[in-house]
């Protein structure tokens, strides 16, 4: 399948990192490249994704009833050019796709990890337009946080809840670049995030009752999630995902003694815990996707940890290998799970507009 090779040239192209060493003016142009590729393939898709024809519709129609208030205003400023529906997917894959690169050029040790890490994490939310958009910008805070700019910082997000109303969530993490924490302080709350989620104590919440304050679509897609039995196995994969990334980062972190890993490894664990609480509950597919904007921190993150974890070339090539091993399966049981859910096959084959 075509996802599948692709996710495995991103893979061999990350092992090049290991065998050279690139200039700074090389590894731009190469990630430029990369990216512009991925915006092509994202962009150039033909229903093909999840919410296809509800965004369709709307970028034909233009009803601000159901979206948040930029992006209705960005979606019409879009259809005084085209109505072209082709040419809004590729102005944003390719803003999501560059504002990536620049940020992973900037932070990451190894470029080739971080875009195969973000190729498979997001290629099962392709057609989540809103939170791409809102995802992106969040991305752009960042430096703005690292700079301690707070109202630009405030701006962003502010920009990015007018796209996807979750954006807001991320607002707080400004204040954690000068948190100090222990590592035991992560592992107990872990620990405890791991407990209520196995228990299933959130279960408790009437659920039910939030569909008062939705949307007609908001409120079918939450009653979708609820009437699908997707606790217990499907969770578990997830789980596992984020305990590895933040042990992982909790090992290498006295090695590394960086300030700028601290936040980025405070902001994931963050988002993992989040995502454990909600474990064994209806909403855990709902609360993976809210805490998107902290745990795609796991782009750079991995990358710093396999290289602090050992200096053996050979063993960090093993270490990443088996890591891309578990993207692929997740990447497969994610695509999977739509045609399970909804019984519709929304991702294969892939078909461009050309098709």
């Amino acid at each position: 399948m075509v996802y599948f090779f692709v996710a495995i040239v991103l893979f061999l192209f990350s092992l090049s990192f290991e065998n050279r060493k690139y200039s700074k003016k090389q590894l731009s142009l190469i990630c430029l490249t990369s990216a512009i590729f991925l915006a092509l393939f994202e962009g150039l898709r033909w229903e093909i994704g999840t919410d296809w024809d509800p965004y369709y519709q709307y970028f034909r129609f233009l009803d601000n009833e159901h979206n948040e208030i930029g992006y209705y205003y960005i979606t019409k400023a879009i259809r005084l050019f085209t109505d072209k529906y082709t040419f809004y997917l590729l102005l944003q894959a390719f803003f999501f796709y560059l504002t990536f690169a620049a940020f992973i050029i900037k932070h990451s040790d190894n470029p080739g990890i971080s875009l195969t890490i973000l190729y498979c994490s997001f290629l099962p939310f392709w057609g989540c337009n809103r939170q791409f958009l809102a995802l992106t910008i969040i991305i752009l805070s960042i430096d703005f946080v690292l700079r301690r700019k707070f109202l630009p910082f405030f701006l962003c997000v502010a920009i990015a809840t007018s796209m996807h109303t979750t954006a807001i969530i991320f607002a707080p993490v400004y204040f954690l670049y000068n948190f100090q924490y222990k590592s035991s302080f992560v592992v107990v709350a872990s620990i405890v995030a791991i407990y209520v989620g196995a228990m299933g104590y959130l279960n408790n919440i009437p659920y039910l009752n939030l569909l008062a304050y939705m949307d007609d679509t908001s409120g079918d897609k939450m009653m979708a999630y609820l009437s699908k039995d997707i606790t217990g196995s499907f969770s578990i994969p997830g789980a596992m995902r984020r305990l590895l990334i933040v042990i992982g980062g909790l090992y290498v972190r006295p090695r590394i003694k960086d300030k700028t890993f601290d936040y980025f490894l405070i902001v994931y664990t963050i988002g993992a815990i989040i995502y454990l609480l909600f474990i064994s509950t209806q909403l855990q597919l709902i609360a993976g996707r809210g805490v998107m904007y902290f745990t795609v921190m796991e782009i750079v993150l991995v990358p710093q940890i396999i290289r602090s974890f050992t200096s053996n070339k050979s063993n960090r090539v093993i270490i990443w290998s088996v890591y891309f091993a578990i993207l692929l399966y997740l990447l497969n049981r994610d695509l999977n799970y739509y045609y399970l859910m909804s019984g519709e096959e929304i991702f294969r084959p892939y078909k461009t507009i050309f098709n």
